[in-house]
């Protein structure tokens, strides 16, 4: 394992069998007093189970979105969390177009749009919000792209890495980056979804020690669910981190939603592993409050940390027939 660090770059490049990949995680937002993490207290999450109703308007979305943050506000959340793809609301049926040409519209006529319109509310509401995930236009490709948006309009984007055969098959661009920023409540990362579920990304995250994973997603199978689920539980051990989870639901006829979010940190005597569950499949929200001080007091001193302590490891595999 050879890795490279920088000022404003770290690159490790894992050796999986034969092939070498690359993963940039970029670590960005040098910590300002307006950005930096609590020194003390508790950070409360409130993730929204969204439910995907298609042949939805424009209007009936930001109405739904809204609605969401207005209830997490005056639960005085200190960040509402979105799942992936929750554009695909405005999914028109029985059009006769293809799904490839029905991604090329939301990305050009209500991506921008929406991300628009959620830092208004983020601004409004005086919550940081983070807006689930579109198909985005840039540079005439379409990504997976999720935006993450603070009060000030501050805003951080993250293009999903790993894309599932689904998103491949639309012709859809793979990002390149994890992108590790400063929160108000600590050092975080997005992934999205399949994101989450691979070696390379959590082997490229463990030098940047993200405080905070956040996992937007969609699953349309109880067996989806459980994967990410289960990765983001396994990210929480491994990073000895918070983890956020949450999902789409809905059930229409040849599509159905299969979504909960999940409230997590790391199984240590001090930490209770889920903080909070939604149910599953139900259009809920779902709250919850996390004690930074305890993670960064624990950190300081567990000897669970697997992240921090392969750090100066290297392990051989020797394959035997």
């Amino acid at each position: 394992m050879r890795v490279v660090i920088n000022k404003h770059m770290r690159f490790i490049s894992v050796l999986l069998g034969l092939v070498a990949a690359v993963v940039a995680v970029r670590a960005i937002d040098t910590v300002t007093p307006q950005h930096r993490a609590p020194a003390s207290g508790f950070v409360r999450v409130s993730a929204v189970q969204y439910p995907i109703e298609p042949n939805s308007s424009f209007e009936k979305l930001k109405n739904k979105v809204e609605s969401a943050v207005r209830e997490a506000a005056r639960r005085h959340s200190d960040l509402v969390i979105f799942p992936e793809l929750l554009t695909m609301d405005l999914w028109p049926l029985n059009t006769g177009k293809t799904d490839r040409e029905i991604s090329f519209d939301v990305a050009r006529q209500y991506t921008e749009a929406y991300f628009r319109f959620v830092t208004e509310l983020s601004r409004r509401h005086q919550v940081a919000i983070l807006a689930g995930s579109s198909p985005r236009v840039r540079n005439n490709e379409i990504y997976n792209t999720a935006m993450i948006t603070f009060p000030n309009g501050r805003q951080i984007f993250h293009d999903k890495v790993f894309l599932t055969e689904w998103e491949k098959a639309q012709g859809w661009k793979t990002g390149d980056d994890l992108t590790v920023f400063d929160a108000p409540w600590g050092k975080t990362v997005i992934l999205t979804c399949f994101d989450s579920e691979f070696p390379l990304t959590t082997q490229a995250l463990a030098a940047a020690a993200p405080e905070w994973i956040l996992i937007p997603s969609m699953t349309e199978t109880e067996a989806g669910l459980k994967r990410v689920r289960w990765s983001a539980q396994a990210r929480a051990v491994e990073h000895h981190a918070f983890v956020v989870v949450t999902g789409t639901v809905g059930r229409y006829p040849g599509w159905e939603q299969v979504g909960q979010a999940a409230l997590l940190e790391p199984w240590e005597k001090q930490f209770k592993g889920v903080v909070q569950e939604g149910r599953k499949n139900a259009n809920d929200i779902v709250t919850g409050d996390y004690n930074i001080d305890a993670l960064r007091a624990n950190r300081a001193v567990t000897h669970l940390n697997p992240a921090k302590e392969q750090m100066n490891r290297n392990i051989r595999v020797h394959v035997v027939h």
